[in-house]
């Protein structure tokens, strides 16, 4: 049932952010943001594709794509990443190498390996741990 909706991490990541006050000092929302937000830019804009969606109790599938995908994106991933970079960016630029960067690039990780993201959005395993460097990458140049 639930493990049915976490497949997406975006929708973790999302929880997180909602409870930001309580886990903004333990575990790094921008990072993640940042990592959602670069792989569903690539996903969306770069090779477009579709997104099938089965939620919970419900028989129905939702197909996402062309606009309904590019507005959905928008809500649950770029603005997702800008609300916490507007609030979080000086605290995380003062603690860029602590241990809720190193818990968020763990439970990426973690997730690469255990929801197999090429059965969730068709993206090869490769490509997810290219973005995992790329997105820390960027993240220490902020």
């Amino acid at each position: 049932m639930l493990s049915d909706v976490y497949i997406y991490f975006s929708l973790f990541n999302l929880i997180l952010v909602f409870l930001h006050r309580y886990t903004y000092k333990y575990y790094n929302l921008l990072l993640s943001s940042l990592f959602i937000s670069i792989v569903s830019f690539t996903f969306v804009y770069i090779t477009p594709r579709r997104l099938d969606i089965k939620l919970p109790y419900s028989k129905n599938v939702y197909r996402l794509e062309n606009i309904k995908l590019k507005t959905v994106d928008f809500v649950f991933h770029h603005f997702v990443l800008l609300f916490v970079f507007v609030l979080y960016h000086d605290y995380y630029k003062d603690h860029k190498f602590g241990y809720s960067t190193a818990i968020a690039i763990l439970l990426v990780l973690i997730y690469a390996n255990c929801f197999q993201p090429y059965n969730v959005y068709k993206i090869e395993p490769p490509f997810m741990y290219l973005a995992i460097l790329v997105t820390t990458f960027l993240y220490l140049l902020l």
